[in-house]
Formats: C-alpha cells, sequence, structure tokens
C-alpha cells in the first residue's frame, strides 16, 4: 500500500514524492564529480584514440601492400620470398580494439541515462530549460555531456572566483 495515498491533497502527494526522491539521490562530493567527469571525458578520449589508430592502421596497410607487392615484382612469384605467412581470422588487437568500442559505446549509454534522469530530479537546472537539455543530452550526448558536467556538476563546486576588483562599499 502506498504511504501517500491516505494524503487528500493530490498536489501535497508530489510535493513529497519529490521531496523522497531528493533525499535519495546521493551527494556525488568533490571525488564523485570528479569521477563523473572522467567518465565522461574518456568517450572523447576514445574516440580521439580509435581515429588516430584507425588512421594509422589505414597508413600502414597501404605500405605494406605496397611493399608486398613490390617485394613480388622483384622476385618474380605471386608470394612475396620471407613474407610471414596468412593467418585466418581478424588479428587479435582488432578483438581488443572491438571490446574497448563495445564498452565505451555502453558507458556512453549508461551515463546518457544518468545524465538525463539527474536532468529531470535537480533543481539546478531551471524547468523551462530541461526539455531542451533533455533532446541536446539524448541526440549530441557524447558532446553535450561534458558541458553539462561542467555547467550542473563542477561550476556549482568551484568557488566564485572575484574580477580583481575591490568589493563595493555597502550603501547605509
Amino acid at each position: 500500500m502506498n504511504l501517500l495515498q491516505g494524503l487528500p491533497n493530490q498536489r501535497l502527494q508530489r510535493q513529497l514524492a519529490s521531496e523522497a526522491l531528493k533525499e535519495v539521490a546521493v551527494d556525488l562530493g568533490k571525488r564523485g564529480v570528479v569521477t563523473l567527469g572522467v567518465a565522461t571525458a574518456l568517450p572523447l578520449i576514445w574516440m580521439v584514440i580509435f581515429f588516430v589508430a584507425f588512421f594509422a592502421f589505414f597508413v600502414y596497410m597501404v605500405a605494406d601492400s605496397a611493399a608486398a607487392a613490390a617485394s613480388a615484382r622483384v622476385t618474380g612469384s605471386g608470394a612475396a620470398a620471407g613474407s610471414r605467412p596468412q593467418v585466418s581470422g581478424p588479428p587479435l588487437w582488432f578483438l581488443g580494439a572491438f571490446l574497448a568500442h563495445f564498452l565505451v559505446m555502453l558507458l556512453i549509454f549508461a551515463l546518457t541515462v544518468l545524465y538525463i534522469v539527474d536532468l529531470f530530479q535537480t533543481n539546478r537546472v531551471s524547468t523551462d530549460k530541461k526539455a531542451l537539455w533533455a533532446v541536446v543530452l539524448f541526440l549530441g550526448n557524447m558532446f553535450a555531456m561534458p558541458v553539462y558536467w561542467y555547467l550542473y556538476f563542477w561550476r556549482p563546486l568551484s568557488p566564485r572566483k572575484s574580477n580583481g576588483r575591490a568589493p563595493l562599499p555597502s550603501a547605509g
């Protein structure tokens, strides 16, 4: 039986349920916010690593095939002398990269869910911006999540810096 059903006012029921959800939300603290920031940055870092590795692999394959073709012309045979034996199946590094890519995709999915749930349970984001942020986080997740993390997790923790000017004297 729901404990809130006995309350006569629907508005009061919603308010108490909302306050209960806020109490359930865990305060991350500075260490948790930093950990979340690192997890949020990992997909972008992986994307750079993936593109660099893919480009390097492409250059290697082109150079290797050109060397094999030149060697085949010199030896006059279809197989280059001293060439590596052909191995069937994908190389081990490819399987490792595939696994890492799959894990990063799971991380992106989990972070998207986390940020959208946080968006609708927090008071840090104004109500009129929540729908926009939900769309931005869902569609631009890997690029939008670091911005959301900075604006609504990191910036509230960092102390406000003064602009170097002396404070205005108080009137009165």
